[in-house]
């Protein structure tokens, strides 16, 4: 074997099944805040009480550290305070392409995210 070369059994993992205190995962809540993002949950909260139009929130960062499904636990708690917003439709303008009509629909319950 060369140096710096593994082989099959050192690249296995064990864990011992007896560190968890539940006999499957169906008795397990789920995990609803964000762990160790503290200073990227701080901005995406602040982001959300903003409430001026035209800001947006961009989230940045690598794949499965959680901030997908942190923003959807708390879009879900913070929307259920507020009124369902209209629902929007954008037509074609024939007399200005450039610029779409936008038409407000009324709100209908619909399933939050």
């Amino acid at each position: 074997m060369k140096k710096n070369e593994l082989n099959y059994k050192q690249l296995k993992d064990y864990c011992n099944p007896d560190i968890f205190k539940f006999d499957d995962t169906s008795t397990i809540s789920g995990i609803d805040t964000g762990i160790g993002q503290d200073r990227g949950i701080k901005a995406l909260e602040f982001g959300l009480s903003v409430d001026v139009k035209g800001y947006n929130l961009y989230l940045e960062g690598p794949d499965g550290v959680g901030k997908t499904m942190y923003t959807k636990n708390y879009l879900n708690k913070i929307s259920k305070k507020e009124k369902v917003p209209s629902d929007w439709c954008y037509i074609y303008n024939f007399d200005n392409p450039n610029e779409p009509i936008a038409l407000p629909l009324a709100a209908r319950t619909r399933k939050r995210i």
